[in-house]
């Protein structure tokens, strides 16, 4: 649970969050309201269990702070070490781990590094088998994070096996913050596979009319397929896809579970950028 307070001439209100979605729907209901006199505090130190970390809370305070509330306004985050406060400044906008956001064509793209089950989107990408079987990996925290995995199994049973670099489209069933799961058989790691797949998840996108997805790097965990090639072949299917005019998805979030592969992705489309076609912002 965080607490969040917020000061206002005639006092102050304080308010708890016990998710990552409560915590942005707050964020985004004092943006609505605020009118110049109030400020926020929030505290990271509470003790007990969360659904999310202390860095994935924060960086979600940013991102509202930065798009939604005036820039003169102060958020003051309270954490319980100098340590746990040098940590989160990399979050911060131009620090190394920001979320960098561009656009290819008419679509809009995010670059973050977290979990991919804890992102507010209409679907996600699932890195899978030929046989759709939940493993390990994306699968993993898929099943864990999903309230009826096995119901999500069976679903994925009746569809199974699929082709290298196919996809299968499925409901979350139960993951808190999506409606959709699509599936792709990425585990074999080979570039013609990744290309398929990328191609065949911005269709499936198109075809269910899915306004928003979450990708994670397919192919470069069990895979192998080096993250520089990952990033390189999302970056082209996605400018592929624009190209044809394609409705959706309007908006692409790359997912990645690493600092390393962050890196390489904003490298790999910073590159991209130069020839024109997106630019980067911290």
């Amino acid at each position: 649970m965080i607490p969040i307070s917020s000061s206002i001439p005639n006092g102050f209100q304080i308010f708890t969050a016990d998710t990552l979605e409560d915590l942005g729907d707050l964020l985004l209901d004092f943006a609505d309201t605020y009118d110049g006199d109030a400020q926020v505090r929030l505290n990271f130190c509470s003790p007990g269990k969360h659904p999310f970390t202390i860095p994935e809370a924060f960086q979600l305070t940013v991102e509202v702070m930065n798009k939604q509330l005036p820039p003169d306004v102060k958020i003051f985050c309270e954490v319980a070490s100098s340590q746990i406060a040098l940590q989160l400044a990399r979050y911060l906008p131009g620090g190394d781990h920001a979320p960098r956001e561009a656009r290819i064509g008419n679509i809009n793209v995010r670059i973050l590094q977290g979990d991919i089950t804890r992102i507010k989107v209409d679907a996600i990408v699932n890195a899978s088998n030929t046989l759709l079987r939940l493993g390990s990996g994306v699968s993993g925290a898929i099943r864990r994070a999903a309230s009826n995995p096995s119901g999500l199994q069976a679903a994925l049973a009746a569809q199974a096996p699929i082709s290298p670099g196919d996809v299968a489209v499925t409901d979350a069933f139960g993951l808190p913050l999506t409606r959709t799961i699509v599936h792709a058989a990425t585990a074999s790691g080979d570039m013609d596979v990744i290309q398929k797949a990328a191609k065949n998840i911005l269709a499936a996108c198109s075809r269910w009319h899915i306004q928003s997805v979450a990708i994670p790097a397919i192919g470069s965990g069990t895979g192998g397929l080096p993250l520089e090639n990952c990033a390189s072949i999302l970056y082209e299917a996605i400018a592929t896809h624009q190209k044809d005019n394609k409705i959706f998805p309007a908006n692409i979030i790359f997912a990645l579970n690493s600092e390393t592969a962050f890196l390489i992705f904003c490298e790999i489309f910073n590159a991209g950028a130069k020839g024109g076609t997106m630019h980067i912002n911290p």
